[in-house]
């Protein structure tokens, strides 16, 4: 105490601090990058919000099924996917669709235990995989698990991102 100090040296000393706090707040994201899978031959089918009560009979087929599959309600969409081949034989018709888009992947990511207090861990998968150049159709999530919804051509490469940064 009662040493004279720079202005400069005390915008040093908080820069380092709060280098340091942010590290700690934060934590690094690509520690919670676990186990990544990729299911293929995937196909969505999104509907307007008011209309898509006429896919009640294909989810209710879909769930009668216990394949792997997505159903997303927005406020001015809704929709799902599920594998081409079992919409395929699922008898409906699809004629209230805003679109079917078929040939996608899901690229699932499982989060390692710690993440919940760590702030953009999620907002990190996704950018991690823009930045490879794949674009996303569509993003679910729950608690421990993150699925990117693509075009079959960039699964590879946003399940190779991920792994790769998760091994740094």
């Amino acid at each position: 105490m009662g040493r004279n100090v720079t202005q400069e040296s005390v915008a040093i000393a908080i820069n380092r601090l709060n280098k340091k706090a942010d590290s700690m707040m934060y934590g690094d994201p690509t520690a919670y990058i676990g186990d990544v899978s990729i299911q293929s031959g995937l196909t969505i089918v999104s509907y307007a919000a008011a209309d898509f009560i006429a896919a009640t009979s294909a989810l209710e087929k879909l769930h009668a099924v216990k394949e792997f599959y997505i159903h997303t309600q927005g406020i001015w969409h809704a929709g799902f996917v599920a594998r081409t081949e079992i919409i395929d034989k699922l008898e409906v018709t699809f004629e209230k669709a805003l679109r079917r888009e078929d040939d996608l992947a899901g690229v699932t990511v499982r989060l390692r235990p710690g993440h919940e207090p760590v702030i953009g861990v999620c907002a990190y998968i996704i950018g991690l995989t823009s930045q490879h150049g794949v674009n996303l159709e569509e993003v679910l999530s729950v608690h421990d698990e993150i699925t990117m919804i693509m075009h079959q051509r960039y699964a590879f490469d946003a399940a190779n991102s991920l792994l790769a940064a998760s091994t740094k």
